[in-house]
């Protein structure tokens, strides 16, 4: 936490007066004996959001169960080729009541069923309305002027010539079971057109601005569309050609049937462009020689994938599924930087189904980063690839930049199973496989690893699954403190970064059978002077309350406390109450205590509530100092020569982390200074009926603390201490002795690529920590994220991971409640994983 002009904080709010007011369910009066309390505490009006709709969009619930599917032509889609998923059995015969069409003269064909007998030839050019055609020998028709009831079958054996660019006029609809001899240089389909064979215009122009289904192969000098819905059952070869397939928008009142293509083989062509919501679905491969642009809300389903160029932005989709690859020189992404909200599936590169790998391969990746995940780093968060489920992964083999191209940077891809090529734990069962689609070429980690699985390995689960994410829309650079349970709620606080205040506290439900996590409300001090640092809930004395301690902006060291209401949430409404004297006094739902308004510089760090002594104990800048739950008034105050950290109880125990000095640098006003200096520390070890000014039982001298504005969290759990002791690692001691037991520090942590920061500095500094009752132990270790230790590793010396999850940003404080793991994250506010065991 920050000290002096520096405020982090976790946030308490209030509406509780003491213990005698009224409960969650009073009607706003209550009869108190006011003249008891803290005289210092101050009422301040809260602003609050409890609309569900607006909370939702905040929310992205990752892992909701909602189907996910494969491809290409299946119950996602089919509606897309409703007329042309696959080709009619022929006819078997001529209905006995058709009319031989040579024995009609020109302009004077009436509706009817006609046929062409085998062996005769017919040339008719009229216009068919009403029409049924069965041709079993040669029709000429040089231009088509038909109606939607017009249908001609081209039987086996029968024969189709035409010199007209039309070719089906209308909405007329021909199935071709027998051959087209087309002799223009350009084609058209309006109507709808089936074949069983292959469709050849090598050398031709073809335009579809209606329905066609080909059974074997298409190949043309040119496809251009207005309109197209094209299902090719061979492969597609355009040549060098562009094919640029135009969807008709993106809204749901438009035509969702226009601008869609499938190809089950191969498609080639020299360049591709999707646009307006267009659809492309590739059952094997796409080749492209030049470029892929794929834009404004288009689709594009990929198994595999060459070109020397992809761009895609404007909301536009990748779907991948198992074993898709994609290899290019460059791919550039330019959607929004910020494109994760309720709606994230809407853009980027998204994998579908269970146990699915895929690969992108490219010499530079590009993405619109936006602001760096931390200052003077070249971290991005990027977004522009998907996982939704638990059990699939994205590798991508390159290096990534930003949209210049030039500047190398690195991203970080938040609570998705999206893997750099240098993550080598994370890939190593990554294989696609080498096939006739992606030309043999396949990919593994590494260069030639050995041997190669036959078949295809099911993929592990990454053992931290991201569950959900909530992005308030906070105006100003908050970041998350403290995550805490309580009766089926979650409450998470927030401080502000750098200088400024004004932060806030938010209810949620925790992870549900949906696997969706709901924001119920957020609140916030209407003149935004609170910043807060830890939370905790009061549960004692029939009150139910969240206190928490930070800091006021201009006061002092700040703690604060409100109702919890029957419903969960946080009593944010002013009440009534009627002093001895029977005079009516209105109580703020805001109302808070300063340590001492003479020292600005102060600020409160931890809150926890001894139920043995009846006590609040704060941790200080200045030391301890407890409160009488009941009036907030100071029970004992107790200065130390430096920073009070952390408190935490159990065992019987009362356990803090102490400075054994003030810190010589401010890092607001010296942040280069600050930074770098080291603060020696020790863990104080006290019963639970001892005064805090009483000489500690144990004391434990620990290894100095960087940087000395950090979180530094404690736990006690079956006899041990736990002690987040920042750039250092995580340490674990014996409650009754004081010994070391066991020591965890990231590896690698000293930054030797100035991509990362300034070289010679920490990589990241351990936060915060949860145990588990199976002895798990959790870890928040800032910048490189959220570690899981095996249980009875660390106490033994000998910490192993089990499990490791890095977002960039930084993992403040951790907690589990029914087999989640809830992180305040910092600038990336709550974060939730499950942990998956293999």
């Amino acid at each position: 936490m920050k000290v002096f002009n520096s405020k982090l904080a976790a946030i308490g709010l209030a509406a509780f007066v003491f213990a005698s007011c009224s409960d969650s369910n009073s009607d706003g009066t209550t009869n108190v004996p006011i003249a008891s309390m803290n005289s210092k505490i101050i009422g301040s009006d809260l602003v609050q959001n409890t609309n569900a709709q607006e909370l939702a969009s905040r929310v992205f619930n990752y892992k909701s169960k909602i189907a996910t599917k494969s491809r290409t032509i299946d119950e996602t889609n089919k509606s897309y080729f409703s007329n042309i998923i696959s080709m009619p059995e022929a006819p078997a015969s001529i209905p006995a009541d058709a009319k031989n069409l040579k024995d009609y003269p020109t302009w004077s064909l009436t509706p009817g069923t006609y046929y062409v007998a085998a062996g005769e030839t017919v040339e008719c050019n009229q216009p068919f309305s009403g029409v049924t055609l069965y041709v079993a020998g040669t029709f000429i028709q040089n231009g088509m002027n038909a109606d939607d009831k017009t249908k001609i079958y081209i039987l086996k054996g029968g024969k189709w010539k035409t010199n007209a660019q039309e070719l089906v006029n209308g909405n007329a609809t021909v199935y071709n079971y027998g051959t087209l001899e087309a002799t223009n240089s350009q084609f058209t389909i309006k109507g709808t057109y089936l074949t069983d064979s292959d469709l050849n215009f090598p050398g031709d122009k073809l335009n579809i601005e209606g329905s066609c289904y080909i059974g074997g192969n298409l190949t043309a000098k040119e496809l251009t569309n207005s309109g197209m819905c094209l299902n090719v059952k061979g492969n597609c070869n355009l040549g060098t050609s562009t094919l640029k397939i135009n969807g008709n928008g993106s809204q749901y009142w438009e035509d969702p049937n226009a601008g869609i293509m499938n190809v089950d083989g191969t498609l080639t062509c020299g360049n591709l462009e999707l646009c307006s919501g267009a659809k492309l679905y590739s059952g094997c491969a796409v080749k492209v020689s030049k470029d892929v642009n794929i834009n404004s809300y288009a689709t594009f389903d990929v198994s595999y994938l060459k070109a020397d160029k992809i761009i895609q932005s404007s909301g536009t989709i990748f779907k991948l599924k198992n074993q898709s690859l994609i290899e290019c020189d460059t791919y550039i992404d330019n959607n929004s930087s910020d494109n994760i909200d309720a709606q994230a599936g809407n853009a980027g590169s998204v994998i579908e189904g269970d146990n699915a790998v895929a690969v992108i391969k490219a010499n530079k990746f590009a993405f619109n980063t936006g602001a760096p995940i931390e200052n003077e780093t070249m971290k991005f968060d990027c977004f522009m690839f998907r996982t939704p489920s638990a059990t699939s992964k994205i590798v991508l083999d390159g290096k990534f930049y930003q949209q210049n191209l030039t500047t190398e940077i690195i991203p970080f891809f938040p609570v998705t199973h999206i893997y750099r090529i240098d993550q080598t734990d994370n890939i190593s069962d990554v294989i696609i496989n080498k096939t006739e689609c992606n030309g043999q070429t396949g990919w593994k980690p590494g260069k030639d690893p050995e041997p190669e699985p036959t078949p295809t390995p099911t993929p592990k689960p990454s053992p931290l699954t991201p569950i959900s994410v909530i992005e308030p829309d906070h105006t100003h650079d908050i970041s998350a403190t403290c995550v805490q349970p309580f009766e089926g709620k979650m409450y998470m606080s927030y401080h502000t970064r750098g200088k400024g205040h004004g932060s806030c506290l938010e209810v949620f439900e925790p992870v549900d059978a949906n696997n969706e996590v709901k924001l119920l409300q957020y609140i916030y001090d209407s003149k935004g002077m609170l910043d807060w640092n830890h939370l905790m809930i009061y549960n004692a004395n029939n009150a139910k309350q969240l206190y928490a301690v930070g800091s006021h902006a201009l006061k002092a060291g700040t703690l604060g406390y409100i109702d919890i209401t029957s419903s969960g949430l946080l009593n944010a409404d002013p009440k009534t109450i009627v002093t001895e004297e029977g005079e009516k006094k209105e109580i703020k739902p805001l109302n808070i205590l300063p340590l001492n308004a003479n020292e600005k510089g102060t600020d409160e760090n931890c809150i926890v509530y001894d139920s043995n002594s009846n006590r609040f104990i704060v941790a200080t800048t200045k030391g301890y100092t407890t409160y009488d739950p009941a009036t907030l008034n100071e029970i004992e105050t107790v200065e130390k020569p430096g920073k009070a950290k952390h408190v935490a109880i159990g065992d019987n125990k009362i356990v803090t982390l102490v400075f054994t000095k003030q810190a010589q640098y401010n890092p607001s006003k010296n942040p280069a200074e600050a930074a770098k200096e080291w603060i020696n520390a020790q863990i104080e070890v006290r019963d639970e009926s001892a005064d805090m000014k009483s000489t500690p039982e144990v004391t434990i001298t620990t290894p100095a603390i960087l940087p000395h504005y950090g979180k530094n969290a404690i736990a006690v759990k079956n006899g041990k201490i736990y002690a987040c002791l920042g750039a250092a690692g995580l340490y674990c001691y014996d409650l009754q002795t004081g010994k070391e037991l066991g020591h965890y520090q990231m590896p690698n942590p000293i930054i030797k690529d100035s991509k990362l920061g300034k070289v010679g500095d920490y990589k990241a500094y351990a936060n915060g920590c949860f145990v588990g009752d199976d002895g798990k132990v959790y870890i928040a270790y800032g910048s490189y994220g959220v570690v899981v230790l095996k249980a009875g590793t660390l106490e033994a010396g000998n910490p192993e991971t089990i499990a490791h999850r890095e977002e960039g940003k930084s993992a403040n404080y951790i907690t589990v409640y029914n087999g989640y793991i809830y992180v305040a994250y910092g600038q990336k506010r709550l974060q939730v994983y499950q942990l998956t065991e293999n």
